[in-house]
């Protein structure tokens, strides 16, 4: 939360005045309203304060994870971030109201720092929706995983949509999985995103656009409005929500993850609208 602005990571000093003042802005207001928190209350927890080696590598083992519980009887989980900039973008959360599936989500609330969890886990918390939770271990993933054995078992039509572009084994999953006839859809912010149009994230970019060209079976979307939700639906059965942006880096650099995964036919079938539509 200290190097990013407005959802942009700086990892060197800006050459731009403008930039440098306006972020210097953002981060003091957020330390007024942390303080004001503070004196009405509040108790705020910091997650994986940064070491020397961190502070330089900021998303190594990073909490990426979104969750917001109202007097433990409402829950809601996706992909939002709670700041302005975010409002501006396509994105999604699911709300919770069972008892059950709350319960467990306030727990998982706190377990952060020293109550981590030393490994990746899944929660089968009703008949239809599982929970899967990434503990920041490095190289390991339990919803990638998860992710790609969805995709091995599609066997009509793929639905990817997240901020990135799919790589990585996931990518590989997807290549395989139209050799079987699999219709894959990849819905993705604007072709301007400075991700597909700055290095290192645009090697990404031109890879998967030299695969789509050998691959009919694969249809990239790119939204007018730039896209912060990630799904993956398969053959209209089966959705994965959460904050995962199901990219292979994220994995190697061991971030904490929440995905909610549902079977149930109503839940699936708003996801699906909300990501054919939105």
């Amino acid at each position: 939360s200290e190097v990013f602005v407005k959802g942009d990571l700086s990892l060197l000093p800006s050459t731009s005045s403008t930039k440098r003042l306006r972020g210097k802005e953002l981060h003091e207001r957020s330390h007024k309203i942390e303080e004001n928190l503070r004196s009405q209350g509040a108790t705020i927890i910091t997650t994986n304060k940064p070491n020397s080696l961190n502070r330089f590598l900021p998303m190594v083992r990073r909490n990426h994870t979104k969750l917001y519980i109202v007097d433990e009887a409402i829950a809601w989980m996706g992909g939002v971030n709670l700041f302005d900039a975010a409002f501006e973008k396509i994105d999604i959360m699911i709300r919770f109201e069972e008892k059950k599936i709350v319960e467990n989500l306030v727990k998982q609330f706190f377990m952060v720092n020293q109550l981590r969890s030393p490994v990746d886990y899944k929660l089968q918390l009703t008949s239809t929706e599982n929970l899967f939770v990434d503990t920041g271990k490095i190289g390991s993933s339990i919803i990638y995983t998860e992710a790609m054995r969805k995709i091995d078992a599609a066997e009509k039509h793929i639905i990817f949509m997240s901020q990135f572009v799919p790589d990585g084994p996931l990518l590989q999953k997807l290549v395989k999985a139209t050799k079987r006839g699999v219709k894959v859809d990849v819905i993705t912010s604007p072709k301007k995103n400075s991700l597909f149009t700055t290095y290192p994230t645009r090697f990404t970019y031109l890879y998967f656009q030299y695969v789509l060209s050998k691959n009919p079976l694969i249809t990239l979307i790119h939204h007018e409005k730039s896209v912060h939700a990630k799904i993956i639906l398969v053959d209209g059965e089966c959705a994965m929500v959460g904050s995962h942006n199901y990219t292979y880096s994220g994995v190697i650099f061991g971030t904490e993850e929440m995905m909610m995964e549902t079977q149930d036919k109503n839940l699936v079938n708003k996801i699906e609208k909300f990501a054919s539509e939105s």
